[in-house]
């Protein structure tokens, strides 16, 4: 299962982040960033390079196209990691899953269960 990008272009200087969302999805573009989320069951794509994104409690799905970010989730459905030099924790998958389902298709890219 893939998720669809939405389409946007924004210019960010470093340090800057720009989230848009709906009810059900939130683009995250950003650089050098901290940021945390709360995944009330949304899809998060995040485009951004050496950011740390956590998102607390369950999300739908997370699709990484950046590159050398951190990104840390509790419960999560499907995981994409599309970019390169990416970590990705998780620490259950939905609906009793123990893991979610998983796709890498970029260089280096660390899916991994925390369990805790």
């Amino acid at each position: 299962m893939f998720i669809a990008m939405l389409g946007c272009s924004a210019s960010l200087a470093i340090g800057q982040s720009v989230v848009r969302g709906t009810d059900t999805a939130q683009q995250i573009m950003a650089s050098n960033q901290k940021l945390s989320f709360d995944g009330a069951n949304k899809t998060f794509q995040i485009l951004g390079h050496d950011d740390e994104v956590t998102v607390t409690g369950d999300c739908f799905a997370v699709s990484v196209l950046g590159t050398n970010n951190k990104v840390i989730l509790d419960g999560v459905g499907v995981i994409q990691a599309g970019g390169s030099g990416n970590l990705i924790t998780y620490r259950r998958g939905l609906n009793g899953d123990a893991t979610p389902k998983i796709a890498t298709t970029g260089e280096n890219n660390k899916v991994v269960a925390t369990g805790q």
